[in-house]
């Protein structure tokens, strides 16, 4: 089996058993969880210096009307290293009319395939788990949602600290 195609499967099996418990009618209600929209993500990573680049997927509501579940895919490239992320993410909106803050937290696995040194002398990879945390503020420009939100990695994190920035389409 391929490095490739075996991230694939690790990857597959591990956000697919994060993800599983979230969906049971339980845990969402007696409608469960469905497809309400998608978007595009972009950002910087500070321990990493990479840029980021991915997309998310609004599921709908879990326990509250105000916990959003939003699992999302990021791509990361710069400083010798190129990462590839997916996370299952649970934001909490507070109220607001126009502008809404709101906190995440989450679990990611990141496979991160770097030099192993700066002459681009061989490469290595390793593959984590991650524990994210921060808050956001969501706003309205011309009936879209735009969001602007930090990230702070708490456990073994593949991007200690990043800024990320999105929108949602219909």
């Amino acid at each position: 089996m391929t490095n490739v195609s075996r991230l694939s499967t690790v990857l597959f099996f591990t956000l697919l058993f994060v993800m599983t418990p979230l969906f049971s009618p339980l845990s969402a209600g007696s409608d469960g969880l469905s497809y309400q929209r998608w978007g595009v993500r972009g950002g910087f990573s500070f321990d990493v210096d990479q840029i980021l680049l991915g997309a998310h997927v609004d599921l709908g509501t879990v326990l509250e009307d105000r916990l959003r579940f939003e699992p999302n895919a990021e791509l990361g490239f710069g400083d010798n290293h190129i990462t590839v992320g997916v996370a299952a993410d649970l934001k909490y909106l507070f109220e607001g009319e126009d502008f809404v803050p709101y906190l995440i937290g989450g679990i990611q696995l990141t496979h991160d395939n770097f030099d192993v040194d700066s002459r681009n002398h061989g490469s290595d990879s390793k593959t984590s788990i991650a524990l994210n945390m921060g808050g956001g503020l969501s706003f309205p420009i011309d009936r879209r949602e735009y969001f602007v939100d930090i990230r702070l990695g708490v456990i073994k994190p593949a991007h200690s600290f990043r800024i990320v920035v999105g929108t949602f389409f219909d």
